[in-house]
């Protein structure tokens, strides 16, 4: 297939699939629901009682915007956008926000999602979300301790951290389904704005995946993050442009 049909298909396909994301993607805000991923969490992955979601930020390249290049230089020196992401119990996506640059803080990016405004009102219940210290500490988002003092505060932090591992299993596994999304799977050449409905697209796709119990990617081994992109960049630059 030309480049310029597939990108005509893609933008169509996309675009079908983000204009209903809310069937795919949703974060489970009423008694009943909340209820239920509580119990999930607890049975499945966590020692902590109530919580609903847990949260990290995940970077994915993309070539060099011709606006605003500067602003979408993380702090590993590549272009990216900053993708936050919600996981639940069975490596489910409850919330995603791929709108900002690489250089926007994880704690900026939550701020600024509708998931933020959603929780605050709802402060008071029972309900934890969990992060790392990227992430502001409130009544309803548990961080762990910055300074540790022997006994209680380093278990806390050791049962927040083995709860946590789920949300970067599940960007593995999204990452492992679409290697477009890993930095070592080299740039995707579209604007940012583009890039961010990809992610999005590979996000409700996962779902999808998770929903029909298809047998996650994690045998597929990918070049750790730390390292410098650029691998298959030619690649993707082909078949992306």
């Amino acid at each position: 297939m030309l480049q310029g049909n597939f990108s005509k298909v893609l933008r169509r396909v996309m675009n079908a699939f983000i204009r209903q994301v809310k069937q795919f993607i949703s974060m489970p805000l009423d008694a009943s629901a909340l209820a239920v991923v509580k119990r999930q969490f607890q049975e499945m992955v966590s020692r902590f009682p109530h919580v609903i979601g847990v949260v990290d930020g995940t970077h994915v390249a993309i070539g060099a915007p011709k606006h605003n290049e500067e602003i979408y230089m993380n702090r590993k020196l590549f272009h990216s956008l900053n993708v936050m992401v919600v996981c639940g119990p069975s490596l489910q996506i409850l919330s995603l926000n791929a709108k900002y640059p690489g250089s926007a803080h994880d704690a900026h990016v939550i701020r600024q999602s509708g998931i933020w405004q959603r929780l605050r009102m709802m402060e008071g219940q029972d309900m934890w979300l969990l992060g790392d210290r990227e992430y502001p500490c409130t009544p309803w988002l548990m961080t762990p301790y910055c300074k540790l003092r022997p006994g209680p505060q380093s278990e806390f932090n050791s049962m927040l951290t083995a709860t946590r591992q789920l949300v970067e299993r599940t960007i593995g596994v999204l990452k492992g389904r679409f290697h477009v999304l890993h930095c070592n799977g080299g740039d995707i050449m579209y604007s940012p704005e583009m890039v961010s409905k990809v992610v999005v697209l590979c996000a409700i796709l996962h779902n999808i995946a998770v929903r029909s119990r298809l047998e996650h990617p994690e045998s597929e081994e990918l070049p750790s993050e730390d390292e410098e992109p650029g691998v298959g960049r030619t690649f993707c630059q082909q078949i992306l442009c």
